[in-house]
């Protein structure tokens, strides 16, 4: 649908680094930490449209993925519709 206003999200890339406590004297044998990179970076650009589709060398997955989205359980529609407004001049109960 062009000309519908989208939605920009840009993640840098993440380092992620395993701490070993061997003597474990924090509580627990292992730890991590992790910094952010500024390169490479995902983009990532959503508007309504019809269809999905995607740009860029990993497309195919990310269409795959976006296709298993709304049938995970924590994407279902919770919320009930809006109310209709009230007529012009009856007042609502």
């Amino acid at each position: 649908m062009t000309g519908e206003p989208a939605l920009f999200v840009e993640a840098p890339a993440r380092l992620h680094f395993g701490v070993l406590d061997l003597r474990g004297d924090l509580g627990r044998r292992f730890g991590g930490i992790g910094a952010a990179v500024p390169a490479p970076s995902l983009l990532l650009e959503a508007r309504p449209a019809t269809r999905l589709a995607a740009e860029g060398p990993d497309a195919p997955r990310v269409l795959e993925f976006a296709r298993t989205v709304p049938r995970l359980p924590e994407f279902e529609a919770k919320a009930a519709p809006a109310p209709a407004p009230p007529k012009p001049g009856k007042k609502r109960r």
